[in-house]
């Protein structure tokens, strides 16, 4: 009989452990849910903060004229795929669990130049705002730093 009594203190033990398991697993699939989409908004909150401080630099540059020229200090999320200027447009493709998004920002200046470098990796950049002038337009340069 008594092992009949630690066979079945063993089962009761058994049956706690799955029923326990069975509540928490959904539980932390759900939390872990949640985290993932909170990364991502976070993720793109940060893209969109990096385009409107080079976006308002390039915009205080060209209403300054040349030879303006910032040097901006931006933080580049994780998981940027592109970065791209032109026309009157920064803009950054930022890979998120449900997809690419793209994060941009109009500036009132004709833009040109190059951040190759952002979808490399994530971290603080230094980025080089110029007022520039050709022959026929004004227009600003976006380089890093």
């Amino acid at each position: 009989m008594a092992l009949t009594k630690r066979g079945q203190a063993a089962v009761e033990y058994l049956a706690i452990v799955a029923l326990s398991l069975a509540v928490l697993v959904p539980v932390w699939l759900y939390v872990n849910d949640q985290r993932t989409g909170v990364d991502g908004q976070l993720r793109l909150g940060y893209a969109q903060q990096a385009v409107d401080r080079i976006r308002d630099a390039a915009d205080l540059v060209y209403a300054e004229g040349p030879p303006a020229q910032f040097a901006v200090e931006v933080n580049v999320p994780d998981g940027v795929l592109s970065a791209s200027i032109a026309g009157k447009q920064v803009a950054l493709l930022v890979d998120e669990p449900w997809g690419a998004s793209e994060v941009y920002a109009a500036t009132v200046a004709n833009v040109t130049g190059s951040l190759d470098s952002f979808p490399s990796f994530g971290g603080p950049r230094t980025v080089i705002v110029k007022a520039e002038r050709n022959y026929t337009d004004s227009f600003v340069s976006i380089t890093e730093g």
